[in-house]
């Protein structure tokens, strides 16, 4: 049974809205990151900046595919 309406809709749509918040503040951090990385930092802050951009970048792939799991979970009969 698939529900068209109610809390199971909302929730979903929900989640979704805050996942893409999520992707939101993790691009505007990546995008940080590289304007620092530009700025040509001494080579300790280099690294931590990347270890930073590693973190986001596999926090954006887990919230990337979340979303997909739930769309995907609402859209099944």
């Amino acid at each position: 049974m698939r529900a068209i309406s109610g809390c199971v809709r909302s929730t979903t749509v929900t989640a979704m809205q805050d996942r893409a918040a999520d992707l939101e503040e993790i691009t505007a951090r990546l995008e940080r990151i590289a304007a620092e990385l530009e700025a040509g930092p001494d080579e300790e802050r280099a690294a931590e900046l990347v270890r930073e951009a590693s973190q986001s970048a596999a926090e954006a792939g887990r919230a990337v595919e979340a979303a997909l799991r739930t769309a995907t979970d609402t859209s099944s009969p």
